[in-house]
């Protein structure tokens, strides 16, 4: 992962098994990264994909897509 990334909000779902983490890019961009854990494992996460390439300059933005994007996601703002 690039070092030049700072979670800044990291959001579950329910049962604690999905997660999206929200990055701080250097250049004061957001991006984010699914990661899922399993029952049989749950000390562990797992990446579903990279940290997006595409970038968004206000986290809002970010967040009202995610809600599109990710059914389980129950974003409190």
């Amino acid at each position: 992962m690039d070092k030049k990334l700072s979670v800044v909000k990291s959001i579950h779902n329910s049962d604690q098994t999905k997660c999206i983490d929200i990055f701080s890019r250097h250049n004061g961009n957001f991006a984010f990264q699914e990661f899922r854990r399993d029952i049989e494992d749950p000390s562990q996460w797992f990446p579903v994909s990279s940290v997006t390439e595409t970038t968004y300059s206000d986290i809002s933005l970010l967040e009202d897509y995610l809600c599109k994007q990710f059914n389980w996601l129950d974003m409190e703002r």
